[in-house]
């Protein structure tokens, strides 16, 4: 019969010095820079992530996030879209933009007016132009034999004589009825410009749909989430004492989980080895590959494949092989709070060194949990599966639990702690294994949207 060491406890593992030094060479990625500029002249760069209850919320690289009164905001300019929402429950889907010579901010989904939009825009006569140019009751400023320029331009001179009318009024005036129509006028050939643009397909020349964002009526700004976008992270504990005593502690995680609109793919696995004057007193691995397909409008349900692989030299554990399908839920889906649960059958086959093999079926449960502390820069994170026996008895637990700092650019240090629990292990082998892990890693993401239509 097989002799089964008595492993000792597992000490802390120091990470390496060399790691280290590598970590103080690396640098973050470029990013595009979004910009907010205030009221006072101030311009603050850095990424936009949301505005609501009237707090424009922006993260640069010198201040961190930084919450800003949207009274004080003269324009906003972005990279990425985003969707706002107006007070009265429209919607419109765009990149925020500063507007050509005026301080305010635009919303818009179209491309901007190039030499070769225009090339591909089919040719009209511009008497059939003017023929089809929509009416309006307003006959001064819009009229139907107006052309989509005319209309602009009238547009806009409606526009600049009910600005001026206002100025020209003492704070004590009241909105006289010369005002009155000169706003009338400005909102009728807005209206007819922009009927016509939408009609015959070209870009929306004034603000309706498309243009100048009121901040005192806008009610919220989310960001549109990518199509495509990735993640993952690779890290690495070591310790190795040579003297009196000969030790050798190796540590190896990853993962990788690239999604495709509400697809998601995830592989990532470990590797765990320890040996002390010759004696190997840990030895294992695992590998599992998950497929989780969001659904619902808000996302937060998902159905879930997954496929794990499971090696533990010591436990006489040849091969755990764990496979089945789900359902879960995300109850917090936006930082600073993470949180989704899984549970589903599975399908359970365990290849044992000495002892009997065995195969049943059971159920699966998946927690996944993180919580910013201070900041995304220091989290508290928990995973744990557990698989419960229903044709045999049996019950599995593995979990992890740790705190994760970001040391500099996309590098970072955790400690962590594991616990594994087997209620049937084989005969001379214990139920639980609890690991003590220092690391030191690697995490990287990226998104890009609009690759391919969401399927």
């Amino acid at each position: 019969m097989r002799t089964i060491r008595r492993r000792p406890r597992i000490r802390f593992i120091n990470t390496a010095i060399l790691i280290c030094g590598l970590a103080l060479l690396g640098s973050p990625w470029p990013a595009h820079a979004d910009t907010v500029k205030l009221a006072n002249g101030d311009v603050i760069t850095g990424k936009v992530k949301k505005l609501a209850e009237g707090k424009l919320v922006i993260k640069t690289d010198y201040a961190g996030e930084l919450s800003i009164d949207t009274k004080h905001i003269v324009a906003v300019d972005t990279e990425a879209p985003f969707t706002v929402r107006w007070d009265d429950g429209s919607e419109k889907v765009g990149r925020l933009a500063e507007s050509e010579g005026k301080t305010d901010i635009v919303a818009t989904d179209a491309p901007p007016p190039t030499d070769e939009i225009v090339a591909d825009t089919p040719k009209t006569d511009p008497t059939k132009l003017a023929a089809d140019a929509p009416t309006t009751d307003s006959t001064e400023v819009a009229t139907e034999n107006a052309a989509p320029t005319e209309l602009t331009q009238d547009a806009d001179a409606a526009e600049a004589e009910a600005e001026t009318v206002l100025a020209e009024l003492e704070p004590t005036d009241a909105p006289d009825e010369e005002l009155t129509e000169a706003k009338e006028a400005a909102s009728a050939s807005t209206a007819a410009a922009t009927e016509y643009a939408l009609e015959k397909g070209l870009p929306t020349p004034v603000a309706s749909e498309v243009g100048e964002v009121n901040m005192a009526k806008v009610d919220w700004i989310k960001p549109i989430k990518p199509y495509y976008r990735y993640e993952g992270s690779f890290n690495v504990g070591l310790n190795a004492a040579r003297g009196n005593t000969d030790t050798t502690d190796v540590h190896i995680d990853g993962k990788i989980a690239p999604s495709f609109g509400r697809n998601t793919i995830a592989i990532g696995g470990d590797y765990n080895k320890s040996e002390a004057d010759g004696v190997v007193n840990k030895s294992n691995w695992t590998i599992q590959a998950e497929y989780d397909r969001e659904f619902g409008v808000r996302r937060r349900w998902f159905g879930t494949v997954f496929n794990t692989y499971q090696n533990d030299e010591l436990a006489d554990l040849n091969l755990r092989i764990t496979a089945g399908a789900g359902v879960g839920y995300k109850f917090f889906n936006q930082r600073p709070t993470l949180l989704k649960i899984s549970l589903g059958p599975a399908y359970v086959n365990e290849d044992f060194a000495t002892d009997l093999d065995r195969t049943f079926l059971g159920l699966r449960w998946a927690l996944n949990f993180e919580q910013d502390l201070w900041s995304e820069d220091f989290l508290l994170y928990h995973n744990d599966t557990m698989t419960f026996g229903v044709s045999q008895t049996q019950f599995v637990l593995k979990t992890a639990t740790g705190v994760k700092m970001k040391l500099i650019a996309d590098f970072t240090i955790a400690a962590e702690l594991r616990y594994d629990y087997n209620a049937e292990p084989p005969p001379d082998t214990l139920k639980t294994d609890t690991y003590y892990i220092l690391k030191i890693g690697y995490d990287f993401r990226g998104d890009e949207t609009d690759w391919f239509p969401q399927w």
